[in-house]
């Protein structure tokens, strides 16, 4: 949780001006991050409609990950 979010969530019982001051953030910040979320919510969704097929796809190609190569002769010997 954020601290713009406990704001958010305990603004009505302890007002914006003073939760601002106990938690270190300016009011415009808050304001402005609220104002935003809904672009930031858009860009969660369109991030995660991406990553669903992006690993589909990952997931079928077959290639192993990076940690699956294994060398059989060693880079520099000893």
């Amino acid at each position: 949780m954020s601290r713009f979010e406990f704001l958010a969530d305990h603004r009505g019982a302890f007002g914006v001006k003073r939760l601002c001051t106990v938690l270190n953030v300016s009011r415009s910040g808050f304001y402005r991050w609220l104002k935003t979320a809904p672009a930031r919510a858009a860009k969660q969704a369109a991030d995660a409609a991406l990553t669903r097929p992006i690993r589909k796809v990952h997931a079928e190609s077959g290639k192993p990950k990076h940690t699956d190569f294994r060398l059989s002769t060693p880079i520099f010997p000893v």
